[in-house]
């Protein structure tokens, strides 16, 4: 087994990681399965999240991702829908230049290619409203992730001693220094929203006292947005894929608002059915939100504190990626001949 050491902190968690051992397994299959739940509000009329996988993208590849879409006068369903579209496009008449990617910084300027083009195919009609989105690339034994916005992406990785829970990407929210410090610095204002007499929830983006008071600092559209900060250009992370890796968890923040990675992983990995156990995370989710015990005044406190009243429940998104290796063949050992000596 490879030594264990220290990997870099990613999204305020301090996690351990296995040494690569070398090219004796290799990723065989990726199972994949996703779900959406529509929430529920007051001004709410249908769900803005959508999910897209697309198996076997190539011969050794696999995509999936969740866009979330955001707005003040529900229409960002529809941003969202059109950027899964616009990727789905780009991805399929990009086979050939998927398949002939090699490095990292390969990968990362063809992810913002794509990226580009679902921004100007939406063109400049989105002015409040836009979409996060987080998409993975899975390449042979790498995975390579791009986020924008408040959804995540998790890591099941099993060794003898313990289970690892391994942030794939960073949640873009104001309340980091660097996230925040942009909006600040470009003219926007960081609170939360107001209700019934008190500040509730997370801290949020404003152009003013009325608007849009969103909870991401990165998204596609929202072009208005771009005045105070809101930024297109994703944070990309590229990961090695071991033998020890169980399953990867991507969702959107209807999840992580009420259950934290650790219990998500812990909960996705207890599942004997394989099958349906990100339909079982999102209905688990969803109950959190609806429950009655954990309201205070009116407003989730401990489980999920976005909740304005007992009716708001997020939409929730939900895919699992399980992995499964195999032992590369080993070549036999060259026995070494004997040299003798000329009489």
């Amino acid at each position: 087994m490879g030594q264990v050491q220290l990997s870099p902190i990613c999204n305020g968690y301090q996690v351990y990681s296995e040494e690569p051992e070398g090219d004796k397994f290799t990723l065989h299959s990726v199972h994949l399965n996703g779900v959406s739940l529509s929430g529920s509000g007051p001004n709410k009329s249908m769900s803005s999240d959508y999910i897209s996988i697309i198996q076997n993208l190539t011969e050794d590849s696999h995509f999936f991702g969740i866009y979330d879409g955001f707005d003040p006068y529900n229409t960002g369903k529809d941003a969202a829908q059109a950027v899964s579209n616009y990727l789905k496009t780009y991805l399929e008449t990009n086979k050939a230049k998927i398949a002939h990617l090699r490095t990292d910084k390969e990968v990362e300027v063809f992810f913002k290619q794509a990226l580009n083009y679902a921004e100007e195919k939406l063109g400049d009609s989105y002015t409040l409203s836009g979409t996060c989105c987080i998409f993975a690339l899975i390449i042979k034994n790498k995975i390579h992730v791009a986020n924008l916005g408040t959804s995540r992406a998790v890591l099941c990785r099993s060794t003898p001693r313990f289970c690892q829970t391994i942030h794939l990407s960073r949640d873009n929210k104001p309340s980091f220094q660097d996230e925040g410090n942009r909006i600040i610095q470009s003219g926007g204002k960081i609170r939360k929203l107001f209700k019934d007499g008190e500040f509730v929830g997370e801290e949020r983006i404003w152009m003013d006292q009325d608007g849009p008071g969103i909870t991401a600092t990165r998204g596609l559209g929202g072009f208005k947005l771009k005045k105070i900060g809101l930024i297109s250009d994703p944070e990309i992370e590229h990961f090695d894929l071991l033998h020890l890796d169980k399953f990867i968890l991507m969702a959107s923040d209807g999840v992580w608002d009420v259950i934290d990675s650790e219990e998500a992983i812990r909960f996705i990995e207890s599942q004997p059915n394989k099958e349906n156990a990100a339909t079982l995370l999102a209905e688990e989710a969803k109950r959190r939100w609806n429950n009655p015990n954990r309201l205070r005044n009116g407003v989730y406190v401990s489980d999920n504190p976005n909740a304005t009243t007992l009716q708001d429940i997020d939409d929730i998104s939900v895919i699992t990626a399980f992995l499964t290796f195999s032992m590369n063949e080993e070549r036999p050992k060259r026995t070494p001949r004997k040299l003798h000596q000329a009489q």
